[in-house]
């Protein structure tokens, strides 16, 4: 649950005693806000603490101002084999597809001239199998680039911040035996 991840890390911002506690607070904040869809919640929750999150609020405002691939039109342009996952930038398996269609494609031209009946049922199957395979797959290939925007996006965003326990405040035990 997003939202409620970016309300923990608010609170933890606003109650943090040290900028590395506001600055981890407020990155991980503002990752939720992106992940849950809020670009501007994001902006707001890195603006407190600008000098450290200069890099994530730029990222912030690219992610923002890049539109995201519609996956509706990716399966359209999957009625034409392989451009569907072009659309998403996914040029090898465009080709691929274009590929195996047309070998389909032709098998398929092939038996039907020689009627070779059997053959050329076993090649339209595959054929309709992977002629829709395309159409789903530029679906798919849409919503994989818009999740790797995101993972990208909100990486970058995260940082390397490490919060780490200071040793010499931690409590120890100690276990004494008397005999």
């Amino acid at each position: 649950d997003w939202a409620s991840a970016a309300f923990h890390f608010s609170s933890l911002r606003m109650r943090a005693d040290t900028a590395q506690w506001g600055e981890y607070a407020a990155r991980g904040e503002a990752a939720a806000h992106l992940r849950s869809g809020d670009a501007a919640g994001a902006r707001h929750a890195l603006l407190l603490y600008s000098p450290a999150t200069a890099e994530a609020e730029k990222t912030v405002a690219r992610y923002a101002a890049t539109p995201n691939k519609i996956p509706w039109v990716g399966g359209v342009m999957g009625l034409i084999p392989g451009l569907g996952y072009a659309y998403s930038g996914e040029y090898a398996n465009a080709l691929r597809s274009l590929i195996l269609n047309s070998l389909f494609i032709w098998a398929m031209v092939e038996t039907a001239q020689e009627d070779q009946w059997a053959l050329f049922s076993v090649a339209t199957f595959f054929e309709l199998t992977w002629y829709t395979g395309s159409i789903y797959g530029g679906i798919d290939a849409a919503h994989r680039h818009n999740q790797s925007r995101l993972d990208q996006a909100v990486q970058t965003i995260r940082g390397e911040t490490q919060i780490l326990p200071d040793e010499k405040t931690l409590p120890l035990i100690s276990l004494q035996f008397q005999f």
